[in-house]
């Protein structure tokens, strides 16, 4: 039989993966967690051609990828979690044609993301508490023309407001929270002509919602732990009672 799916977990004295373990091409799954001690990744690990999903979690010994960066041809889900001393993601990570979803948390000394760009079809992004990665306008989202879902929790605390148009216009899904300094969402959302579900939570200092409104795709909004911005909602309702379904 061949090997499909390996998952290394909780080997804390395990310090690199052996070349020889990246043999197995039909590898689709490969989960490497709790390796408190692993410094490297397999230098082969781009030949892995049928590597579906990855996820890299609880590594702090990590720092960087191999040089070849990841496999292009199948690859479609990346997960990375506090991987805290990881410096840079992957090399020409724009090749990755076939990723559709890329997760990062709690990657605190990542600092920017390649120099090519993401992934162009790429379908979800979810960035939570990379406090150190650079400014939002300079992702370059808006150029992410298959983009579905985009979530930012935590980090970015000089975030004041949304830049104007940072996100695609096919955007369905959106996810705010944790920006302790964010005051004001940009009014371009309402360009957003595909939204349908927005969720702001734990933004303390957020006042308002965006003069210019929501799209009427809109179908779901929820609000929580922004106590000015409800406030804001339940003195001005009209603003948004024509959204079905809201939570507060």
């Amino acid at each position: 039989a061949t090997l499909k799916t390996l998952i290394i977990w909780n080997c804390s004295n395990l310090e690199s993966l052996a070349d020889v373990m990246m043999q197995t091409i039909s590898l689709e799954t490969l989960r490497i967690g709790e390796c408190t001690n692993l410094k490297s990744l397999p230098r082969n690990l781009h030949r892995l051609a049928y590597l579906d999903y990855l996820e890299i979690d609880g590594c702090p010994g990590l720092v960087s990828f191999p040089e070849g960066g990841l496999p292009t041809s199948s690859l479609k889900k990346v997960r990375i979690v506090n991987c805290e001393n990881l410096k840079s993601l992957p090399e020409r990570m724009q090749n990755l044609t076939s990723l559709q979803e890329l997760h990062l948390s709690d990657c605190q000394s990542i600092m920017s993301f390649p120099e090519g760009g993401l992934p162009i079809n790429l379908i979800s992004l979810e960035i939570e508490d990379c406090k150190n990665i650079n400014a939002l306008c300079e992702w370059g989202l808006h150029r992410l023309t298959s983009l579905r879902k985009f979530s930012i929790y935590g980090g970015n605390s000089n975030l004041a407001s949304f830049p104007e148009w940072l996100l695609p216009t096919t955007m369905t899904s959106l996810h705010i929270g944790r920006l302790p300094n964010l005051e004001s969402l940009s009014n371009w959302l309402c360009n957003l002509s595909s939204l349908e579900e927005l969720k702001i939570k734990e933004c303390h200092k957020l006042l308002s919602l965006p003069k210019e409104g929501f799209p009427a795709t809109l179908s779901f909004l929820e609000i929580s732990g922004c106590p000015l911005l409800e406030q804001h909602c339940e003195k001005n309702w009209p603003e948004i009672d024509h959204i079905p379904c809201i939570l507060m």
